[in-house]
């Protein structure tokens, strides 16, 4: 990740100090949104990619571009700010912010997060295509009116994993356009 910002120019910022005004070079991160333009105005750059289980960004990057310094891409194109928040966690990791979170395990398992309504029960098309369950957030007084077959009470636990689990869905730059990305990541930052 250290490698993101190396295509950023630096810029001069005036800052009060003791003497007056002093210049000191800080890194321009306005210029990130020209390569988000570029990249979100070609969405055939794109495809879908399902995070495994403990896969970081840079052996992403690795695996598709041949270059784990390219992690900054994974992320620019997922708009991912925060690597440790916003990207999937490890089982390891995700345990441990539970606990951080809710005490322990078993605790987070133990408390109630919402209740759902099941309004479409998950079912398989017959050439094969799962059609998903489809659910909506209700009240406890109205979860308690559904029939046991349409409603789910939801615990902290189950919620913090379902957030996990929806981060491991990502958009990848088709490697065929890496190149082009990285050229006009350095155009722009001149």
């Amino acid at each position: 990740m250290a490698h993101y910002f190396s295509y950023f120019p630096e810029i001069q910022y005036a800052i009060d100090g003791i003497g007056g005004k002093i210049q000191i070079p800080v890194t321009d991160i306005t210029k990130r949104f020209r390569i988000l333009q570029l990249l979100n105005d070609q969405e055939s750059f794109y495809y879908d990619y399902h995070v495994k289980e403990g896969e970081r960004p840079d052996q992403i990057a690795h695996k598709l571009y041949g270059d784990a310094r390219l992690d900054w891409v994974v992320l620019l194109v997922n708009e991912i700010h925060d690597r440790y928040y916003e990207f999937p966690l490890s089982q390891n990791e995700f345990d441990e912010f539970i606990r951080k979170q809710y005490g322990s395990v078993s605790s987070a398992q133990g408390l109630t997060h919402h209740f759902e309504q099941i309004t479409q029960a998950q079912r398989t098309l017959s050439n094969g295509t799962i059609v998903p369950e489809r659910r909506l957030i209700v009240d406890e007084t109205t979860f308690n009116s559904l029939p046991l077959s349409d409603r789910r009470e939801v615990t902290a636990y189950e919620h913090e994993e379902r957030n996990n689990e929806a981060k491991r869905r990502i958009k990848l730059i088709d490697p065929r356009f890496i190149g082009q990305i990285i050229r006009t990541a350095g155009r722009a930052y001149r």
